[in-house]
Formats: structure tokens, C-alpha cells, sequence
């Protein structure tokens, strides 16, 4: 299994499988799975680091905003 040495917190431990460690950002996890790491551990900061996407909060806003111009102020799915 080849991997991007240079950018990888990886090592290959056995013909099975990969130690992975000390990632900075959630690119890099994503990166791996390209490879077929299938499991890390990370911390929280990095975790957050896949929902801390522009344009996801972009369009919750937009739905929201959406939402309250059809259903009204202050109303919620249940009410509809």
C-alpha cells in the first residue's frame, strides 16, 4: 500500500493494517480514506473541522429563512 509520505501521519504496521496519528486537519483524515483507513482517532478541534463548512451554514440559513416565509414566524415542522 503506497501512501503520500510527505503529508500522511501514517505508518504501514502490518500487511493488514495502518497506525494513523497526529492529525492537524480534517483534510488529512480525508485524504486517508482515499487509502482505506477506515478508523482514526482524532481530537475534538479536528472533528470540528468537518461541519465548520461555509456553504452548509450558507444553506441551513437560507432554509431556515425559507421556512419562516412560508410557515411563519416562530413555527417549526411539527406545527405544519
Amino acid at each position: 500500500m503506497l501512501l503520500p509520505q510527505k503529508t500522511s501521519p501514517c505508518r504501514i504496521v502490518s500487511a493488514r493494517g495502518l497506525l494513523a496519528a497526529s492529525f492537524k486537519n480534517s483534510r488529512q483524515i480525508l485524504e486517508l480514506t482515499r487509502y482505506g483507513v477506515k478508523a482514526v482517532t482524532v481530537v475534538p478541534d479536528v472533528i470540528d473541522g468537518f461541519a465548520g463548512n461555509a456553504a452548509i451554514d450558507t444553506a441551513i440559513a437560507q432554509f431556515t429563512e425559507d421556512f419562516r416565509g412560508l410557515a411563519g414566524e416562530g413555527k417549526t415542522m411539527a406545527d405544519c
